[in-house]
């Protein structure tokens, strides 16, 4: 049961992770987004980087805002489930091969 608890330990550090990286990219697009129609960003993040916002002076882009968002939230939903599914895969088959 020890070893699951790691495992899971190990699932969530990941998720938290990959997580962090897809927000950060997101916002960052945001604020490039804002910026090339001539606006002012300002991102923040929240604690653990698992969220953020993105406050833009200008309402020029609108519509690009709202493109980034789907798109980059069904990207984020495939990336993490590959990427999770790799993790739990190469840690079941490692296990397996400490059995052998």
């Amino acid at each position: 049961m020890k070893h699951y608890a790691y495992d899971a330990l190990i699932l969530i550090i990941m998720f938290l992770f990959v997580n962090a990286v897809q927000t950060y990219f997101h916002e960052s697009v945001h604020s490039d987004i804002c910026e090339n129609f001539g606006g002012v960003a300002r991102v923040s993040y929240n604690p653990l980087m698992q969220g953020g916002k993105t406050d833009c002076s200008s309402n020029e882009g609108s519509p690009y805002h709202a493109m980034n968002d789907i798109i980059g939230y069904n990207t984020s939903i495939i990336v993490i489930a590959i990427f999770m599914m790799m993790v739990f895969l190469a840690m079941h088959f490692s296990k397996k091969r400490m059995q052998i």
